[in-house]
């Protein structure tokens, strides 16, 4: 199952935040709101949705507002974690 979270999200991340998370693996556990990923807030949150929806999981808000969720790397430990 990893290999199918790692494929999905490498996919979804270079479509919102148009990075290869899978050739630059350097920047997998880089802050995604930092200066160098520069994500939008706005786009992350379209990204989570798509993610909970695409593996029927509900990411908890507590863990967004929190910060748990600030890398690619912390999104795909979460979501292995849940399925």
């Amino acid at each position: 199952m990893c290999n199918e979270v790692n494929e999905y999200l490498f996919l979804i991340f270079k479509k919102h935040v148009g990075i290869d998370f899978e050739e630059k693996k350097s920047l997998r556990n880089e802050n995604l709101f930092s200066r160098i990923i520069g994500a939008d807030p706005c786009e992350m949150a379209v990204l989570l949705l798509e993610i909970e929806k695409h593996f029927n999981i509900r990411i908890e808000d507590e863990a967004i507002v929190n910060g748990e969720l600030d890398s690619f790397e912390k999104i795909r430990k979460c979501v292995d974690c849940m399925i």
